[in-house]
């Protein structure tokens, strides 16, 4: 049977740093295991030399049980969704802190204090029992090591920092229930260039070991009165960092299951945004409205762009430079800018309150499903931080000025269609496309036109959900062979259906997507795309864009909402304006 442990932080936050100093969104198993080994000193007498055996735990009770999670890992994780604070001031903390000692003359010593950021808390979104923060392992341990683990766990003051009060449970799983509904898995096959998928984790675990080195580093750390005294020449001392005991540490990747991805159907493919409200530069003494016009789209999402990339500073992470190592997994998505305003027409009346409410016009960052929580935090600093600061495109378009930023999870950008209508969606101002057209279908003879190119568009977003089923051997080896088989996928999925496809000509196309292939002729389109019902509830009121400048200020689908009397049904029981049939 299964076996669980859940840790429930009773004043809703977590606070910590792994071996590194940098802070974490969730506390890791050696994290877990160190808090039980200390448990096991400080509560139980684990090793002290007057304890006695016939107490409620033995030494090797407690032994058994700390040995049992070494070189062990959880073999599945649920981590709830983690909120981090939105005051700047939170991340701009100072703590003093003792961090050694300093030795002054006659052997007489005073504590070195020191400075240091303080870590920002991360508060989970669900503290019921369903959606705490649980390590799962498949196989159950002995039922006498269940029971230590379980007493070592409800001993347990806080896992992190001590502001993190926790209270830790042990638990049976019923073999249906494992792993918990939304778990990461453990992927012992994952290489460095598949940590880039969906929801992957690295966390740090004990190996074979861990309790000796954690021993012996506690005892130089902690030196007997017997030993030596530090010598004067050692004016500072930092113990800990001098003593990392890292030796016996491992690492697990952690993921969610392909098939499970398969299961979840459409997602929404950047579920969380930030939204940056803009206003015209007060320096030049402009009292307009800032309201780009839509050849300027993408220049302004490359200028944010690379001030966001500039701002970040050292490493800024591949979702946002969209730059992949060649041996590195690369998602169906980075992160997206798109620009609300009132060019939007009618469709502006369609966003929903809580964007409304952050203030137009704005700036849109997109965040896609594969960024991770920690770069999640860092972007939302990084906006945070550049409030006031000044935007810059060309000197014939005045500057901006960059408002508060919020941060909106899991939320709509749009309302939710009336009753009485039925939304259709459209590509603004265009799609550029992804591909030059194609030769006919091998398979059919089907020519090439803008409708496969919109398909193509919408299987390249939704990569992962239209992904080929045959092995790698099997697929086809042809570029060309390859787009038609992606957006012949998507159009037999009956997911999206196009109608009044078109193309779109504009006397500077340049300036709808900021890089093109040499080999491909830009190209725009547009048309109205539905999206069938069983998919529609998740995805009704979601941000999302297609086509080549996506990221980047370029086809984002506003909605086209059409009373229910001027919608039918075609043959194929899809849904389509009386005037297109």
């Amino acid at each position: 049977m299964p076996f669980a442990i859940s840790a429930k932080f009773l004043l809703g936050t977590y606070q910590g740093r792994d071996s590194g100093g940098v802070p974490e969104c969730y506390p890791s198993p050696d994290r877990l295991y160190k808090a039980l080994v200390s448990t096991a000193y400080t509560v139980f007498g684990f090793e002290r030399p007057d304890r006695s055996q016939a107490e409620e735990l033995s030494d090797n009770d407690i032994l058994k049980a700390l040995r049992w999670l070494e070189g062990n890992p959880p073999d599945a994780v649920f981590l709830p969704r983690a909120y981090f604070s939105a005051d700047r001031a939170s991340s701009e903390a100072v703590v003093f802190r003792q961090k050694g000692y300093i030795e002054k003359s006659k052997g007489q010593q005073r504590p070195k204090v020191s400075s240091a950021s303080a870590s920002t808390s991360v508060t989970y979104a669900d503290d019921t029992t369903d959606g705490l923060l649980t390590w799962q392992w498949e196989q159950e341990p002995a039922e006498d090591v269940a029971n230590t683990l379980s007493l070592l766990c409800w001993e347990v003051p806080y896992l992190g920092e001590a502001c993190s009060k926790v209270r830790l449970t042990t638990s049976k799983l019923h073999g249906g229930d494992y792993p918990l509904s939304g778990s990461l898995q453990k992927d012992d096959s994952a290489k460095f260039c598949n940590l880039g998928r969906r929801g992957n984790v690295l966390f740090a675990c004990p190996g074979v070991g861990r309790l000796d080195e954690l021993k012996r580093g506690y005892e130089q750390v902690n030196p007997s009165r017997s030993n030596k005294a530090v010598r004067g020449k050692e004016d500072e001392q930092n113990l800990l960092a001098a003593v990392p005991m890292l030796d016996t540490v491992e690492e697990a990747s952690y993921s969610y299951p392909v098939n499970d991805e398969a299961k979840l159907g459409l997602q929404k493919p950047w579920p969380d945004f930030i939204v940056i409200p803009v206003i015209a530069d007060p320096a030049e003494n402009s009292d307009e409205q800032w309201l780009p016009d839509q050849s300027d789209y993408v220049g302004w999402s490359v200028a944010l762009h690379r001030f966001l990339v500039k701002q970040w500073g050292l490493n800024p992470p591949a979702c946002l430079t969209g730059k992949y190592a060649s041996d590195m997994y690369r998602p169906a998505n980075n992160i997206g800018i798109q620009i609300l305003s009132e060019g939007l027409g009618k469709a502006t009346d369609l966003l929903s309150d809580e964007v409304k409410k952050c203030g137009l016009p704005a700036f849109l960052l997109m965040l896609p499903q594969t960024m991770s929580d920690e770069e999640r935090t860092r972007l939302y600093e990084v906006c945070q931080r550049s409030r006031g600061r000044r935007v810059y495109l060309s000197r014939h378009v005045g500057r901006i000025q960059l408002g508060e930023a919020r941060y909106v999870h899991d939320g709509a950008l749009w309302r939710a269609p009336d009753d009485d209508r039925t939304r259709f969606w459209r590509p603004f101002p265009l799609s550029v496309a992804e591909t030059r057209p194609l030769s006919p279908d091998p398979e059919s003879g089907r020519r090439w036109r803008t409708r496969e190119a919109l398909y193509l568009s919408l299987g390249h977003v939704w990569r992962d959900a239209f992904a080929d089923s045959q092995s790698v051997d099997e697929q086809p080896k042809k570029y060309e062979a390859r787009m038609w088989s992606l957006s012949n996928r998507v159009v037999d999925s009956a997911t999206f259906y196009v109608c009044d496809e078109r193309p779109v000509f504009t006397v500077n196309m340049q300036d709808y997507a900021h890089h093109i292939d040499a080999a491909n002729v830009l190209r725009g389109m547009s048309g109205l795309i539905s999206i069938a019902p069983k998919e529609s509830e998740s995805l009704s009121c979601a941000a999302m864009a297609i086509g080549q400048s996506r990221h980047l200020g370029g086809g984002l689908l506003l909605p086209v909402d059409i009373t229910n009397d001027l919608v039918d049904q075609d043959s194929s029981g899809r849904d389509v304006p009386v005037w297109l049939k």
